[in-house]
């Protein structure tokens, strides 16, 4: 039951996201979707930890939690509007009071077992799994026909979203941030 409701609000969260008016706050500095990628992947491996209990396990008290900080901050880089900040920052900002509150609760009991290296084989092996599954995802090549730039791939709403553009205008400020940034992949 609370598997189900996990999933239904994760659904709604992206339902609201995606239904959101793009209204920017700040615009992403160019190439931050390259430290975007990299966060990214350290977040996934960070997810791992605590299930592959390789070398970090007893070395970490919370690292899902660490690794949604990471997440929330990579998406922040590159996604300025209000939506993002809502979603990404409210995320981020409950994983430290998390933090805080597990702290707070009681002092850390060290794991003493673990896998040790192979356990961080089978953490590196599926983050790249699920690294590259986001990528194909997000990349558009995985649900397009279309093989020109990511930006002629990818729907309008999705090119805000995922590489951190402004609204099409005039030719004037809010045109976005350039080619060289529009060409650029944010997972």
């Amino acid at each position: 039951m609370v598997a189900l409701a996990l999933a239904v609000s994760v659904v709604l969260m992206v339902i609201g996201y995606r239904g959101a008016e793009f209204l920017p706050v700040y615009t992403p500095l160019p190439g931050m979707g390259h430290l975007n990628n990299t966060l990214m992947l350290v977040s996934i491996f960070l997810f791992g930890v605590g299930g592959t209990k390789g070398t970090l396990y007893p070395k970490m008290r919370h690292p899902m939690l660490t690794g949604m900080i990471l997440w929330s901050v990579a998406h922040l880089l590159v996604n300025g509007d209000v939506a993002s900040l809502v979603l990404f920052g409210g995320l981020g900002l409950w994983a430290v009071v998390s933090i805080l509150l597990i702290n707070a609760a009681g002092p850390w009991v060290r794991p003493t077992d673990g896998r040790g290296l192979k356990g961080d084989a089978m953490n590196l092996v599926g983050t790249l799994v699920i690294y590259g599954l986001i990528a194909a995802s997000t990349s558009g090549w995985a649900t397009t026909r279309s093989w020109g730039p990511i930006r002629e791939t990818l729907p309008l709403p999705v090119r805000r979203r995922h590489l951190g553009l402004l609204p099409q205008g005039d030719g004037g400020a809010e045109q976005g941030l350039g080619a060289a940034w529009r060409a650029d992949l944010c997972l």
